[in-house]
């Protein structure tokens, strides 16, 4: 007996249907297939600064700032004075903290910084790099020598006081980016150029 003949037709269906299973069972098992854990890592902004001074024969020479953050930031310098005691102590006065006065030999770059007088703070007019520092507040060739300081005598009950003067400098920092920070944080502006303008 003849065995009955599969027409070409039918094996060519067949063919196509079994490759379409398998393709088909291939892309589920790809959908379905469970994805591994992503970790979306955040670094924090980490705002910070430090104070560079120099001394040469007891004289403070040199100042100037650098950045120890993370990211780029404005940075400015207050001038604190307080009055100190023969032991080093601070000492708190009826009259108020030491009046500064700007002597001719004490200058600052202008072209770098500019001075609020009133919050006895210096800004630094650009954005400063990561690990990078301000230019110098000093212009080349001056000293603090300038800031003059004159210490009190106060008698209490027959016995003299010698109250000194002394001045230090406190580095703030804030964030470049946005400008805006810089702004809200100490109500300076920003120009085009991103450089901080006195108001």
């Amino acid at each position: 007996m003849k065995k009955p003949k599969i027409p070409i037709l039918y094996i060519v269906l067949i063919i196509s249907a079994i490759v379409i299973f398998v393709s088909v069972s291939a892309v589920m098992a790809y959908m379905l297939r469970e994805s591994s854990d992503i970790t979306n890592v955040f670094v924090p902004a980490n705002v910070d600064c430090e104070v560079i001074e120099i001394f040469e024969d007891n004289k403070k020479t040199s100042i100037k700032v650098e950045n120890k953050s993370n990211i780029k930031t404005y940075i400015r310098l207050r001038v604190v004075a307080y009055w100190q005691d023969s032991k080093g102590n601070i000492v708190v006065r009826e009259e108020g903290g030491p009046e500064i006065e700007f002597g001719t030999k004490w200058t600052y770059d202008t072209e770098k910084w500019f001075y609020d007088a009133a919050e006895k703070t210096f800004y630094y007019k650009s954005a400063v790099n990561v690990g990078a520092s301000t230019s110098e507040l000093l212009k080349l060739g001056g000293t603090f020598d300038g800031i003059q300081l004159n210490a009190v005598t106060k008698d209490v009950n027959g016995v003299d006081f010698t109250y000194h003067p002394v001045i230090t400098f406190i580095a703030e920092a804030v964030q470049a980016e946005p400008n805006g920070a810089v702004t809200y944080a100490w109500g300076v502006d920003v120009d085009s150029n991103g450089n901080l303008k006195q108001s």
